[in-house]
């Protein structure tokens, strides 16, 4: 799988993701990658964002991949009692940075993601 677009990888920062999680509310405990690559086998995702390069968050688990695996992602874990949302950014030919961009604003507005 390919690594997360470059434009989509700015427009978080541009955006002001940090101060806008806090801002709705959205704060999450810290997260690791270890925490969630157990909850990655079988499905057609990779973890990109801060998980991936920091290797942990306290915002969203940023994935790209199939938008039916990340449903599956979530419920797994939400059965492991990681409360932090999904933000997926779909794989070319599907890629789209207006649709990564929204689902990013929709995270931050509901604390839900795809």
């Amino acid at each position: 799988m390919e690594e997360q677009c470059s434009v989509c990888k700015i427009i978080p920062k541009v955006l002001g993701k940090k101060f806008f999680f806090h801002l709705f509310g959205h704060e999450y405990p810290k997260l690791f990658s270890k925490d969630v690559a157990k909850h990655l086998i079988g499905l057609n995702l990779k973890l990109v964002g801060g998980l991936s390069t920091r290797g942990w968050t306290v915002h969203d688990v940023d994935v790209t991949g199939e938008k039916k695996d990340a449903a599956v992602l979530e419920e797994r874990l939400r059965k492991d009692n990681i409360p932090h949302p999904i933000h997926l950014c779909r794989q070319k030919p599907n890629h789209s940075h207006f649709l990564c961009a929204l689902n990013g604003i929709k995270l931050v507005l509901t604390g839900r993601g795809y």
